[in-house]
């Protein structure tokens, strides 16, 4: 059991490493080029509407693509060509997997007590470590945004893609997940045998 869980806390840190890879190695790429296009909305763009019989139609032409000349850091923040998250993946599966490592080190304790509605609390506490980080990245993002346009644009954060590495990772962190969920009861059993 343990390897498992080893081996899920590896994958992850490895996905996430591989993720920043690529990520890195696109973000040098639009920056030596000198060119990167970055997916806006117009803050001052006008809204069409229209009442029909059938229904109401709204247009609007505020999505475009905004190219610019990148600094390496514009470069490396703004490239979104395998994920359009920032890099909160990055982070959000790194942290996990260093989480699971150290819960691995000192299992006693921790997976012990790991049961029932605990591990169902450790589970919603993931998720809000992800939004935590997906909204602590993304907006000092936008706000970065924002100033170097001077308030004219901001992010396009509707037309999300997600990176098979996401997708992978999230399997890795069910499996782990499931793992620890059925070590702990094992631990529990064991520890309720032995009283």
């Amino acid at each position: 059991m343990d390897k498992i869980i080893r081996n899920s806390a590896y994958g992850l840190i490895m996905v996430a490493a591989t993720s920043l890879l690529f990520h890195a190695v696109g973000a040098f790429k639009a920056y030596y080029s000198g060119a990167l296009a970055i997916k806006v909305i117009d803050t001052s763009a006008i809204l069409n509407h229209k009442v029909i019989p059938i229904g109401d139609y709204t247009s609007d032409y505020t999505a475009g693509t905004l190219q610019i000349k990148p600094t390496l850091f514009q470069s490396f923040l703004f490239y979104n060509g395998h994920f359009s998250d920032h890099g909160a993946g990055i982070v959000f599966f790194l942290l996990l997997g260093i989480i699971l490592m150290l819960a691995l080190k000192f299992r006693s304790e921790l997976l012990l007590n790991l049961s029932g509605d605990k591990f169902y609390q450790c589970v919603g506490l993931v998720g809000l470590l992800y939004l935590a980080i997906c909204f602590g990245i993304e907006i000092p993002t936008g706000n970065y945004l924002k100033e170097l346009t001077n308030h004219a644009f901001r992010l396009d954060n509707n037309h999300a893609d997600y990176s098979i590495f996401n997708l992978l990772s999230l399997f890795i962190l069910l499996n782990a997940m499931l793992q620890l969920h059925t070590y702990a009861k094992q631990l529990k059993a064991e520890n309720d045998l032995t009283i």
